[in-house]
């Protein structure tokens, strides 16, 4: 077999897409969220052992009416 694919995050667009920022919880403003830096209003979400991206649809509403 061969080697596994390696990722090289020495690229600018890699590093940013790979960067979240820890927020006040979206459910529970006592807990964290991570939102990501490339992509306002998108958060990581977890069921089971799996991590999605959601997009939290008021969070994108309300930057919008902002500007």
């Amino acid at each position: 077999m061969g080697s596994p694919p390696r990722i090289a995050p020495t690229d600018a667009d890699f590093r940013e897409d790979a960067t979240w920022r820890r927020v006040p919880g979206l459910s529970d403003r006592t807990l964290a969220s991570f939102e990501s830096s490339s992509t306002p209003g998108s958060y990581l979400r977890h069921r089971g052992a799996l991590l999605f991206v959601f997009i939290h649809f008021a969070a994108q509403h309300a930057r919008r009416a902002e500007s």
